[in-house]
């Protein structure tokens, strides 16, 4: 399914999507367009409920994506045993407010993968990028290249159930997490290993109880690499490669200075100033004889030519 258009919205549960329920694959959903709206469970996903591997779905907007509402979705899903699709994102702005773009897999096909290239992320209120398997496949990976990714209170995941865990690779110019978001590549069960998490960009800034994980349950925690100019953390935040097994722990690499902001971060007074005090009274309310203006009219020409040279 190939669209162009110059802008598409859909909206309230609206949806465009290619699915299948057999042997076959699901077909593939390509747009190109100026910008892409969803919003209100508005989704637009490729999915597998059979054996099948679910389609893959590319989103190239020359001007902005927006992803808003906690239903809303881009999404290639496998919802029986076959693989996961991908997703592929091209835009320059992309916003998720509470929105997602997913793909898994929940018996033992693989997890589909998402790239993301976009010169500005935004990510709030529990949006989410996501890579799963909820069965015995492997999660897939995620890959994002922006200028700048700002996360608050969102997660970019990779999970598997009992398989391992996909990688994610973030590179950035400035990579902001904030209000305790998350970048995680984890195994919840069995022996498979953490995922790894690579990032680099320029500025790292993780503050708000964010963290960055590649846990094991079982299996060998995955590793985390972080190469940046600067990282500016709070004590509140983890770099966690655990496993619950001794000796199978993944290795944190940080490859910059990490400076704790802890103590420079307060809290604002919450009261508000009475400026009264501060402001002058108006001129009504002076004492002494107020100022006036005055408007008067000024030398030009005459109104007609002939006038010009009237007396002499």
């Amino acid at each position: 399914m190939l669209i162009r258009t110059p802008a598409l919205s859909i909206l309230d549960w609206g949806y465009l999507s290619s699915a299948t329920s057999g042997t076959g694959n699901a077909g593939t959903i390509e747009l190109t367009l100026g910008s892409l709206d969803l919003q209100n469970g508005g989704r637009i996903y490729s999915d597998s409920l059979g054996v099948g591997r679910a389609g893959s779905v590319t989103v190239n907007a020359e001007q902005a994506i927006s992803v808003l509402g906690s239903y809303s979705s881009i999404s290639s899903n496998a919802h029986s045993t076959g693989d996961g699709g991908s997703v592929l994102i091209t835009t320059p702005y992309l916003t998720l407010n509470s929105g997602e773009l997913s793909c898994y897999t929940l018996g033992n096909g693989l997890g589909g993968s998402i790239r993301i290239d976009a010169r500005e992320m935004r990510l709030t209120n529990e949006a989410s990028i996501s890579s799963e398997s909820k069965g015995t496949g492997n999660a897939g990976n995620i890959s994002v290249t922006a200028d700048m990714l700002h996360s608050d209170n969102a997660f970019i995941t990779t999970e598997a159930l009992k398989a391992a865990g996909g990688n994610i690779h973030l590179e950035a110019r400035d990579l902001i997490l904030t209000d305790r978001s998350a970048v995680t590549a984890s195994v919840a069960a069995g022996e498979g290993g953490g995922g790894n998490v690579s990032i680099k960009a320029n500025v790292l800034v993780a503050l708000d109880d964010s963290d960055i994980t590649a846990k094991a349950d079982q299996g060998y925690g995955g590793n985390i690499t972080i190469d940046a100019l600067s990282v500016f953390t709070t004590k509140d935040v983890n770099f966690d490669a655990s496993s619950n097994v001794t000796g199978r722990e993944g290795k944190v690499e940080v490859r910059s200075p990490v400076t704790d902001i802890s103590s420079s971060i307060v809290d604002l007074p919450a009261a508000f100033l009475n400026i009264d005090a501060f402001l002058p009274k108006q001129c009504a309310e002076r004492e002494e004889e107020a100022s006036s203006f005055v408007v008067r009219g000024r030398d030009g020409l005459p109104p007609q030519p002939e006038s010009l040279f009237a007396g002499q």
